[in-house]
């Protein structure tokens, strides 16, 4: 059984027992599911408020996965256990309570005895802990007595400080390197100053290339199967990976020549044209995801500054203005910066200037290293190796089965 499911079971049974579970004071400070009200439990008219941005899709796409699950788990280990798990007590409102609260509230420990690797796990209290994309506090498990340690093999939870502390002065931890867009989905709030925040874009490879079959050849032997990979873009900023996958989505036979596919290293430019092609693309892409947003950035913008109208909205409406506005200004800079970039290039002549213009990535080592069903690190990986969505992979503007290849992952701490 999946560790987020099995714990997830977990988590109902002992809230069931009330006080007869040993959990009962950890229980006690638990919010409910509406306290913390992460985008995927919002209501319809909530959602709305977020359409044409990537998380109206993500939040849809995990509330429609927990709820799968569920039947899942009622037609199979709950039907067989009736008698432990009666159908009038195991809800899916206390599934969906449950999954709130890994989500939220969950990190991931180093097994430091075992070698089993990291474990997900609920700690009390630890997880009372906010968040601040600004701290590299952490808390992670470390193994008790000292250099007999290896004889009792007792593990403890301890909180690593990123710096001192005064009495009653807060104590911040990372949640990780998060967007707001990955805040609100799965944490219920977004930052007004977050140094993390990006907008997803995805792109794939069309069956309708001359070079289709080599490509994904290319694609699967560098570790990767998927055809449509996401990557973020950060205000101006947009990854080199992203620029190497494009060089090789938009590859033609008469940029190589004679050369095979995979001999061509694609973390380098190859011809002024195809790098032009490259940024063109990228400014398509974002270009068509602006349009995807029923208003523009200006109407945002003129919304928010009319507080009589704004005020009226519910905290999450007003987040979810707040967060499609940010990622509108995030696709534009990109835009801007891209072509400021493409107007470097157009004076280019030869393959020896070109080579300034883009630094080489990593994308191919990224791909290699990108999390399976078996290595997820937290729910976004969860919900993305579990999907059971058809992918969209004809059209290089892309879709939604959104493989990241490029976020980031604190090691110690994840939740």
């Amino acid at each position: 059984m999946d560790e987020y499911i099995a714990i997830a079971v977990l988590l109902m049974s002992e809230k069931l027992k009330g006080g007869r579970s040993r959990w009962k004071p950890y229980f006690d400070i638990l919010p409910s599911k509406e306290e913390v009200n992460p985008a995927y439990i919002w209501s319809d008219g909530e959602l709305e408020m977020l359409m044409g941005s990537p998380t109206y899709p993500a939040a849809k796409s995990l509330r429609k996965k927990i709820e799968t699950e569920f039947e899942e788990l009622q037609s199979t280990t709950f039907f067989r256990n009736i008698e432990l798990f009666p159908t009038q007590l195991y809800t899916f409102d206390l599934f969906l309570w449950s999954f709130v609260i890994l989500f939220s509230r969950a990190a991931r420990l180093t097994s430091k005895y075992t070698g089993e690797g990291e474990e997900l796990a609920l700690v009390p209290y630890a997880d009372l802990l906010n968040h601040s994309p600004y701290s590299s506090t952490y808390i992670d498990s470390q193994t008790v007595g000292g250099i007999t340690s290896f004889l009792n093999k007792k593990q403890e939870v301890a909180v690593y400080s990123d710096r001192s502390y005064k009495k009653f002065e807060q104590v911040f931890i990372s949640y990780g390197e998060k967007s707001n867009s990955d805040l609100l989905l799965l944490y219920g709030f977004a930052l007004e100053r977050n140094p993390f925040n990006s907008v997803d874009i995805t792109v794939g490879l069309s069956k309708e290339d001359p070079l289709y079959v080599a490509k994904r050849a290319y694609l699967a032997k560098s570790g990767r199967d998927a055809i449509s990979v996401r990557f973020p873009l950060q205000q101006s900023r947009y990854p080199s990976e992203l620029v190497d996958f494009l060089r090789l989505l938009l590859v033609e036979p008469e940029d190589i020549g004679t050369q095979p596919v995979e001999r061509i290293d694609f973390n380098e430019p190859i011809s002024p044209s195809l790098e032009r092609k490259v940024l063109r693309t990228i400014i398509n892409v974002c270009e068509s995801y602006l349009q995807q947003y029923p208003t523009t950035l200006s109407d945002d913008e003129n919304f928010m500054m009319d507080r009589s109208v704004f005020s009226t909205l519910t905290r999450q409406q007003r987040m979810a203005v707040k967060l499609r506005a940010s990622e509108k200004r995030i696709l534009n800079l990109t835009v801007e910066a891209i072509k400021a970039e493409l107007g470097k290039i157009l004076s280019v002549t030869n393959i020896e200037d070109a080579a300034f213009l883009m630094p080489a990535g990593r994308s191919f080592d990224t791909l290699r290293n990108a999390p399976k069903i078996e290595t997820a690190k937290g729910p976004r990986d969860w919900v993305e190796n579990r999907s059971d969505s058809e992918r969209n992979l004809d059209n290089i503007n892309g879709s939604d089965d959104k493989k990241s290849v490029a976020e980031r992952r604190r090691k110690r701490r994840q939740k």
